[in-house]
C-alpha cells in the first residue's frame, strides 16, 4: 500500500509542475501592440494605392464623380499624361510649379483612404512639403515611405515631350 501511495504522490507532483509551467507560458504571452500595426498598414495602403492607380482609372474621359478636383484638372487640360500613376501626376505638378494644386489633389484623394481623426499624413516631394496635416510634431509614432518618381508628358500644341524627375516622393503617416 505504501508503494502505491508514493507513486501516486510523485504522479501528482509531476502533473502539478506541468500545469504550473503551462500557466506561466500562457500568462507571459503579451498581446501585440495594434497601434503600430494599424499605422503601418495605413501607410502601406496610402502608398500602394497612389503608386498603382492611374489617373485614367479614376477619371474615365475626364469625368470623376468621386474626385471632382481631379475631374476639373482633367477637363481643364491640366492632366498632360492620363496614363500615369497618381504619384507620377503629383511629380508632374511639382515639376510644373503647381505645388498648391498637388497638395490640394493629394488631400482630396487620400481623404477616402484613411481616417483623418485617427491619422495624420504628409506629402513631401524632393524635400519640399507639398501637403501636411496638423499634429506631426506632437506625435510619438511616425512611419515614412519613400519612392523615386519620374515621368514625361507631351505638350499637345507643340508636340514637345518633356521629361521630369527623378524626385524622391515621401509620404509620412502618424497617429493622432
Amino acid at each position: 500500500m505504501g508503494k502505491k501511495a508514493y507513486i501516486f504522490m510523485i504522479d501528482g507532483i509531476f502533473a502539478l509542475v506541468i500545469l504550473i509551467i503551462g500557466f506561466m507560458v500562457i500568462s507571459s504571452k503579451a498581446a501585440p501592440d495594434l497601434s503600430e500595426t494599424t499605422l503601418l498598414l495605413t501607410a502601406e495602403n496610402v502608398v500602394d494605392v497612389l503608386s498603382t492607380v492611374k489617373v485614367d482609372e479614376l477619371c474615365s474621359g475626364c469625368s470623376c464623380q468621386q474626385y471632382p478636383l481631379l475631374s476639373g484638372y482633367c477637363s481643364g487640360g491640366d492632366v498632360k499624361n492620363s496614363d500615369q500613376t497618381l504619384y507620377d501626376y503629383f511629380g508632374e505638378l511639382y515639376y510644373r510649379g503647381k505645388i498648391t494644386d498637388a497638395g490640394n489633389l493629394f488631400s482630396n484623394i487620400t481623404g477616402s483612404f484613411y481616417r483623418k481623426e485617427l491619422f495624420g499624413v504628409q506629402l513631401v516631394i524632393d524635400r519640399q512639403n507639398i501637403y501636411s496635416d496638423q499634429g506631426k510634431a506632437e506625435s510619438e509614432e511616425l512611419i515614412s515611405r519613400k519612392k523615386v518618381i519620374f515621368g514625361f508628358y507631351e505638350e499637345k500644341s507643340t508636340g514637345v515631350v518633356r521629361f521630369w524627375g527623378p524626385y524622391v516622393l515621401e509620404v509620412n503617416v502618424w497617429s493622432r
